[in-house]
Protein backbone atom coordinates (compact mmCIF):
# COMPACT_ATOMS: atom_id res chain seq x y z
CA UNK A 1 0.00 0.00 0.00
CA UNK A 2 1.37 3.41 -0.85
CA UNK A 3 2.56 5.73 1.87
CA UNK A 4 -0.10 8.26 0.78
CA UNK A 5 -2.92 5.82 1.60
CA UNK A 6 -1.24 5.02 4.90
CA UNK A 7 -0.83 8.70 5.59
CA UNK A 8 -4.44 9.43 4.68
CA UNK A 9 -5.58 6.87 7.23
CA UNK A 10 -3.33 8.39 9.83
CA UNK A 11 -3.63 12.13 9.24
CA UNK A 12 -6.60 12.72 11.49
CA UNK A 13 -5.32 10.54 14.31
CA UNK A 14 -1.51 10.44 14.13
CA UNK A 15 -0.62 13.80 12.69
CA UNK A 16 -3.10 15.92 14.51
CA UNK A 17 -2.94 13.99 17.75
CA UNK A 18 0.82 14.15 17.54
CA UNK A 19 1.02 17.77 16.50
CA UNK A 20 -0.19 19.43 19.59
CA UNK A 21 -0.91 23.10 20.03
CA UNK A 22 1.72 24.59 22.30
CA UNK A 23 0.17 26.17 25.35
CA UNK A 24 2.41 28.24 27.56
CA UNK A 25 2.10 28.73 31.30
CA UNK A 26 3.06 32.34 31.74
CA UNK A 27 0.99 34.52 34.08
CA UNK A 28 -0.08 37.15 31.52
CA UNK A 29 0.22 35.97 27.95
CA UNK A 30 -0.47 38.51 25.22
CA UNK A 31 -4.01 38.30 23.82
CA UNK A 32 -2.48 37.70 20.38
CA UNK A 33 -0.61 34.67 21.74
CA UNK A 34 -3.88 33.33 23.13
CA UNK A 35 -5.55 33.95 19.74
CA UNK A 36 -2.73 32.05 18.06
CA UNK A 37 -3.26 29.11 20.44
CA UNK A 38 -7.00 29.15 19.69
CA UNK A 39 -6.31 29.14 15.94
CA UNK A 40 -3.91 26.21 16.34
CA UNK A 41 -6.46 24.29 18.41
CA UNK A 42 -9.02 24.82 15.63
CA UNK A 43 -6.55 23.56 13.04
CA UNK A 44 -5.77 20.63 15.32
CA UNK A 45 -9.42 19.63 15.39
CA UNK A 46 -9.35 19.38 11.57
CA UNK A 47 -11.55 22.43 11.01
CA UNK A 48 -9.50 23.43 8.00
CA UNK A 49 -11.88 26.19 6.94
CA UNK A 50 -11.07 27.87 10.27
CA UNK A 51 -7.32 27.38 10.11
CA UNK A 52 -6.25 31.00 10.18
CA UNK A 53 -2.56 31.77 10.56
CA UNK A 54 -3.11 35.52 10.89
CA UNK A 55 -3.30 35.57 14.75
CA UNK A 56 0.07 33.82 14.90
CA UNK A 57 1.65 36.13 12.33
CA UNK A 58 0.41 39.14 14.33
CA UNK A 59 1.74 37.65 17.56
CA UNK A 60 5.21 37.24 16.00
CA UNK A 61 5.31 41.02 15.48
CA UNK A 62 5.15 41.56 19.25
CA UNK A 63 8.04 41.71 21.67
CA UNK A 64 7.52 38.30 23.22
CA UNK A 65 9.49 36.41 25.81
CA UNK A 66 11.24 33.39 24.37
CA UNK A 67 8.70 30.83 25.66
CA UNK A 68 5.85 32.76 24.04
CA UNK A 69 7.73 33.09 20.75
CA UNK A 70 8.43 29.33 20.71
CA UNK A 71 4.77 28.62 21.39
CA UNK A 72 3.65 30.97 18.60
CA UNK A 73 6.15 29.48 16.13
CA UNK A 74 5.04 25.94 16.95
CA UNK A 75 1.36 26.85 16.63
CA UNK A 76 1.98 28.70 13.39
CA UNK A 77 3.78 25.62 12.03
CA UNK A 78 0.84 23.42 12.99
CA UNK A 79 -1.59 25.71 11.14
CA UNK A 80 0.66 25.96 8.10
CA UNK A 81 1.03 22.19 7.93
CA UNK A 82 -2.75 21.79 8.00
CA UNK A 83 -2.94 24.28 5.12
CA UNK A 84 -0.33 22.27 3.18
CA UNK A 85 2.48 24.82 3.44
CA UNK A 86 5.09 22.33 4.65
CA UNK A 87 8.11 24.48 3.81
CA UNK A 88 6.86 27.40 5.92
CA UNK A 89 5.87 25.03 8.72
CA UNK A 90 9.33 23.44 8.77
CA UNK A 91 10.98 26.87 8.71
CA UNK A 92 8.96 27.97 11.76
CA UNK A 93 9.68 24.77 13.69
CA UNK A 94 13.37 25.20 12.97
CA UNK A 95 13.15 28.79 14.25
CA UNK A 96 11.63 27.43 17.48
CA UNK A 97 14.58 25.05 17.81
CA UNK A 98 16.98 27.92 17.10
CA UNK A 99 15.50 29.85 20.02
CA UNK A 100 16.74 27.09 22.29
CA UNK A 101 13.63 24.98 22.56
CA UNK A 102 14.36 21.32 23.01
CA UNK A 103 10.78 20.14 23.59
CA UNK A 104 9.92 16.62 22.52
CA UNK A 105 6.69 17.90 20.93
CA UNK A 106 8.71 20.00 18.49
CA UNK A 107 10.62 16.88 17.42
CA UNK A 108 7.32 15.04 16.94
CA UNK A 109 5.85 17.90 14.91
CA UNK A 110 8.96 18.19 12.74
CA UNK A 111 9.05 14.42 12.29
CA UNK A 112 5.48 14.58 11.04
CA UNK A 113 6.40 17.33 8.59
CA UNK A 114 9.38 15.38 7.30
CA UNK A 115 7.17 12.31 6.90
CA UNK A 116 4.63 14.28 4.88
CA UNK A 117 7.44 15.57 2.67
CA UNK A 118 8.65 12.00 2.08
CA UNK A 119 11.85 12.36 4.12
CA UNK A 120 11.33 9.14 6.05
CA UNK A 121 14.92 8.95 7.29
CA UNK A 122 14.68 12.46 8.75
CA UNK A 123 11.29 11.64 10.26
CA UNK A 124 12.72 8.50 11.89
CA UNK A 125 15.52 10.60 13.40
CA UNK A 126 13.04 13.03 15.00
CA UNK A 127 10.64 10.29 16.17
CA UNK A 128 13.60 8.47 17.72
CA UNK A 129 14.45 11.62 19.65
CA UNK A 130 10.92 11.73 21.08
CA UNK A 131 11.24 8.07 22.10
CA UNK A 132 14.68 8.67 23.61
CA UNK A 133 13.21 11.43 25.76
CA UNK A 134 10.36 9.14 26.91
CA UNK A 135 7.91 11.95 26.21
CA UNK A 136 4.18 11.88 26.84
CA UNK A 137 3.68 11.37 23.10
CA UNK A 138 5.93 8.31 22.89
CA UNK A 139 3.07 6.12 21.61
CA UNK A 140 2.60 8.45 18.64
CA UNK A 141 6.33 8.52 18.01
CA UNK A 142 6.47 4.72 17.88
CA UNK A 143 3.48 4.55 15.54
CA UNK A 144 4.76 7.26 13.23
CA UNK A 145 8.29 5.86 13.23
CA UNK A 146 6.81 2.47 12.33
CA UNK A 147 5.04 4.04 9.36
CA UNK A 148 8.27 5.70 8.22
CA UNK A 149 10.16 2.40 8.64
CA UNK A 150 7.50 0.61 6.61
CA UNK A 151 7.77 3.15 3.81
CA UNK A 152 11.51 2.43 3.65
CA UNK A 153 10.83 -1.32 3.45
CA UNK A 154 12.21 -1.95 6.93
CA UNK A 155 9.48 -4.34 7.92
CA UNK A 156 11.06 -5.84 11.05
CA UNK A 157 11.77 -2.39 12.49
CA UNK A 158 8.27 -1.23 11.57
CA UNK A 159 6.69 -4.21 13.31
CA UNK A 160 8.79 -3.60 16.43
CA UNK A 161 7.66 0.03 16.52
CA UNK A 162 4.01 -0.89 15.97
CA UNK A 163 4.22 -3.48 18.75
CA UNK A 164 5.78 -0.89 21.09
CA UNK A 165 2.96 1.55 20.30
CA UNK A 166 0.42 -1.22 20.85
CA UNK A 167 1.91 -2.07 24.25
CA UNK A 168 1.47 1.56 25.27
CA UNK A 169 -2.04 1.97 23.83
CA UNK A 170 -3.63 -1.45 23.33
CA UNK A 171 -7.08 0.07 22.79
CA UNK A 172 -6.06 2.14 19.76
CA UNK A 173 -7.58 0.41 16.72
CA UNK A 174 -5.27 2.15 14.26
CA UNK A 175 -2.21 0.34 15.59
CA UNK A 176 -3.77 -3.08 15.02
CA UNK A 177 -4.75 -1.95 11.53
CA UNK A 178 -1.18 -0.85 10.80
CA UNK A 179 0.14 -4.25 11.89
CA UNK A 180 -2.36 -6.01 9.59
CA UNK A 181 -1.45 -3.73 6.67
CA UNK A 182 2.25 -4.34 7.34
CA UNK A 183 1.74 -8.10 7.29
CA UNK A 184 -0.26 -7.87 4.06
CA UNK A 185 2.45 -5.76 2.44
CA UNK A 186 5.34 -7.81 3.75
CA UNK A 187 3.95 -11.18 2.76
CA UNK A 188 2.25 -10.25 -0.49
CA UNK A 189 3.56 -11.95 -3.61
CA UNK A 190 3.79 -9.66 -6.64
CA UNK A 191 1.68 -10.92 -9.54
CA UNK A 192 2.96 -11.23 -13.06
CA UNK A 193 1.51 -9.02 -15.76
CA UNK A 194 -1.71 -10.50 -17.08
CA UNK A 195 -2.55 -12.44 -13.89
CA UNK A 196 -5.74 -11.43 -12.07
Amino acid sequence: MSHWRTLALCLSTCWMAGSQAQQITLPAAHPQVESCLAAAEQAESLQLQWADQQPCLEALDLSLVTAERISVLSNLALIQSRLGDFEAAERHLNLAFALGSDQAELYLNRGNLLYLKGDFTGAIRDYSEVIRRDAASIDLAYLNRGMAQQNLGRYMEAEADYRSAQALRPEWWLIAEKIQMLDAERYSVPRSAGQP
